[in-house]
C-alpha cells in the first residue's frame, strides 16, 4: 500500500514539474492540478501561437519607428530608433540607407540592441525631408529569417545649433567628466570639440582637445588610458549617449596634425592634448572607435 501511495506521489510531482516546463516554454495556456485534498483542473490544451513561437519561421517585422512616418520639426541630429517584433542581429550597412529629398545617402551608424535598431547619421539639413529605407534582407532575427520586403519612414527635420548642445566627455577610468563646448578651449573644466569633425556617435572623426596644465587640466592623465578603456559621451541635446573604446595613442608634432576630419566613414574618436606636459609643440593623441550610441 505504501509503495502505491509513494508511486502516486512521484507521478504528481512529475506531472507538475513536466506541465511547469511547458508553462515556462509557453506551450500550456492554463494549469492546474486535481488531488484528493485540492480540486482544480488541468487545462492543457495547446496554444498553437506560443509552439509557434518557439520555433519562428516568421520573418522580422517594423512595429514602430521613432520618429513617426511623415513627422515633422525633427531635431537634425535626431537618433532614429527602429522597433522589431523580435530580437534582430546580422545587420547588413549596405541595405540601410537615409537619403535626403535629392536622393543623397547620408552616412549612418546603427546600434542593434534585442529588438530595437538605433540608426544615428552626421548632422542633418535644416527644414528637408529625409527617407529612411531598411531594404530587404537587411536584417535578420534569431532564426536567420530576414526582412521579406523594403521598409520606409519619412521625416522632416527643423533645426538645430550644433554650437549650442548641453554635453559631457567621460572617462571612467580617470574619473573626469568634463563639459563640451565648440567656441573655445579655454572653459573650465572643460574640452573643445572641433565643429569641423564629425558629431558624436556619428560617422568619421569626432575630434577633442583639452589642457593638461591650465584650466584645470582636465586631459593631464590621458597618458595612463589603455587599449580597451571606455570613453563615453552623454549629448543631453540629441538625448543620446555614444560610446567608444580606446584603441591607441600616439604623439605628433603640431605640423603634423591634421586640420580636417573625416565626416564619413568608419567612426573614431580622437582625444588630444599637449606633450610633453607643460609645453605645446606636440600633441599627445588617444585614438578610439565607436562601439554603440543608444538613447539616454
Amino acid at each position: 500500500m505504501e509503495g502505491k501511495i509513494n508511486l502516486k506521489k512521484f507521478l504528481l510531482i512529475f506531472s507538475v514539474l513536466f506541465i511547469s516546463v511547458l508553462v515556462l516554454a509557453g506551450a500550456v495556456s492554463a494549469v492546474s492540478v486535481e488531488t484528493n485534498h485540492t480540486s482544480t483542473k488541468i487545462n492543457s490544451s495547446t496554444s498553437y501561437n506560443n509552439v509557434k513561437n518557439l520555433v519562428s519561421l516568421n520573418p522580422p517585422q517594423v512595429t514602430s519607428t521613432n520618429p513617426i512616418n511623415n513627422a515633422v520639426n525633427i531635431p537634425t541630429t535626431k537618433l532614429i530608433v527602429i522597433n522589431f517584433n523580435r530580437i534582430i542581429k546580422n545587420p547588413n550597412k549596405q541595405l540601410i540607407q537615409l537619403r535626403n529629398s535629392r536622393g543623397t545617402v547620408i552616412p549612418v551608424t546603427y546600434t542593434i540592441q534585442d529588438n530595437k535598431m538605433y540608426i544615428d547619421h552626421s548632422p542633418l539639413h535644416k527644414y528637408t525631408t529625409y527617407t529612411l529605407s531598411l531594404k530587404r534582407y537587411c536584417i535578420a532575427n534569431r532564426e536567420g529569417n530576414t526582412l521579406t520586403a523594403t521598409y520606409t519612414t519619412k521625416f522632416k527635420t527643423g533645426t538645430t545649433n550644433l554650437l549650442k548642445y548641453n554635453a559631457q566627455l567621460i572617462i571612467p577610468k580617470l574619473g573626469i567628466s568634463p563639459t563640451i563646448h565648440a567656441d573655445t578651449l579655454n572653459h573650465y573644466n572643460a574640452v573643445y570639440h572641433y565643429p569641423n569633425g564629425a558629431y558624436f556617435g556619428t560617422p568619421g572623426q569626432c575630434a577633442f582637445i583639452g589642457h593638461r596644465t591650465t584650466y584645470s587640466a582636465v586631459l593631464r592623465y590621458i597618458n595612463l588610458l589603455n587599449y580597451g578603456d571606455t570613453i563615453i559621451i552623454k549629448d543631453y541635446t540629441s538625448k543620446k549617449k555614444s560610446t567608444y573604446r580606446v584603441v591607441s595613442h600616439e604623439t605628433k608634432y603640431n605640423y603634423q596634425l591634421i586640420s580636417h576630419f573625416k565626416t564619413y566613414g568608419k567612426s573614431e574618436l580622437m582625444l588630444k592634448s599637449c606633450y610633453p606636459v607643460g609645453y605645446s609643440y606636440m600633441k599627445w593623441i588617444v585614438h578610439g572607435v565607436l562601439v554603440s550610441t543608444v538613447p539616454l
